[in-house]
């Protein structure tokens, strides 16, 4: 499942007497309908758990069955399948495509060298020398003074200008508005774009 479901109790659509018979004697499914039915278990919701493989459980029909994740799973898409329960979105998970993990966390990295070692700030540029930097590289005693040529910058406008608030890579010095966003799974390490992302 790369999605995970919330199963909607549709058992009020079914008569009483025929989950038994439907179920063809699956004792922990006709449980479940059984718990359902008597009003036990109004809502079986699913809850994120990056600790399980799959990345979520079903506490509330796991209580009832006393089974793993993935048999609470095949019994509840059973169910889906008989018409006795259905099924509704709750949240897309991604996943490594190396470990299937679904333990990632987002990091920016420079669009043209790949490097993580990026700043974001006000960024100034020198027009009689043309460097480019952020306004820290530009500081020095309180004023501005171009780190390329040591002049003293005074008037913006006339000495330099403000590009905006962008980022600069500090390794290839490449100027961009948006980083480059990839996935590090923090089981393997793999580093992953988002459109490699297992779904």
């Amino acid at each position: 499942m790369a999605e995970a479901d919330k199963p909607v109790n549709n058992s009020q659509e079914v008569p009483e007497a025929q989950p038994a018979t439907m179920l063809g004697g699956d004792e922990k499914a006709i449980k479940l309908v059984a718990e359902i039915l008597a009003g036990q278990i109004v809502d079986i919701k699913p809850q994120l758990d990056f600790t399980t493989e799959l990345g979520f459980t079903y506490p509330a029909a796991k209580k009832v069955l006393k089974v793993s994740g993935e048999e609470v799973v095949s019994i509840l898409e059973s169910l889906t399948d008989k018409g006795i329960l259905r099924r509704a979105f709750f949240d897309r998970l991604l996943r490594c495509p190396r470990c299937q993990s679904l333990n990632l966390r987002p990091s920016t990295y420079c669009p043209k060298c790949g490097s993580a070692k990026i700043v974001r700030g006000r960024i100034l540029e020198h027009l009689a020398c043309k460097y480019v930097g952020t306004e820290d590289d530009f500081m020095s005693k309180g004023k501005y003074v171009c780190p390329e040529c040591k002049v003293e910058l005074r008037t913006i406008g006339t000495d330099y200008q403000s590009l905006g608030l962008l980022r600069k890579c500090r390794d290839c010095y490449e100027i961009f508005s948006q980083p480059e966003i990839q996935w590090r799974c923090l089981k393997c390490g793999t580093l992953t774009p988002r459109t490699k992302l297992v779904r």
